[in-house]
């Protein structure tokens, strides 16, 4: 079995459904469905989906729309965007 390298994510939990996001320029193209069965396995990340960030674009490990995904990948971009951070206090109580 060929080792994975060592990658970069962000574990986001919005609404209850963890989901990774990893920055596909990182990736081989070839790998995203074997490193999405690795994140999702119980002894692993426990996510319950991926996605994989090029730039301003989400794409998930099966193509799929995923409404929890895209909450995630937006509070991403907007935790990554300095006017907001500077503007912005996130809280969750």
């Amino acid at each position: 079995m060929k080792k994975l390298k060592e990658l970069n994510f962000v574990k986001i939990n919005p609404a209850g459904n963890i989901t990774l996001l990893y920055n596909i320029k990182n990736i081989d193209k070839n790998e995203i469905q074997r490193i999405s069965k690795i994140s999702m396995g119980e002894l692993n990340l426990y996510a319950e989906q991926v996605g994989f960030i090029n730039d301003t674009h989400l794409q998930m490990m099966g193509g799929e729309f995923c409404g929890n995904a895209c909450r995630s990948f937006a509070a991403y971009l907007a935790f990554n965007d300095i006017s907001f951070q500077r503007e912005k206090i996130y809280k969750n109580d």
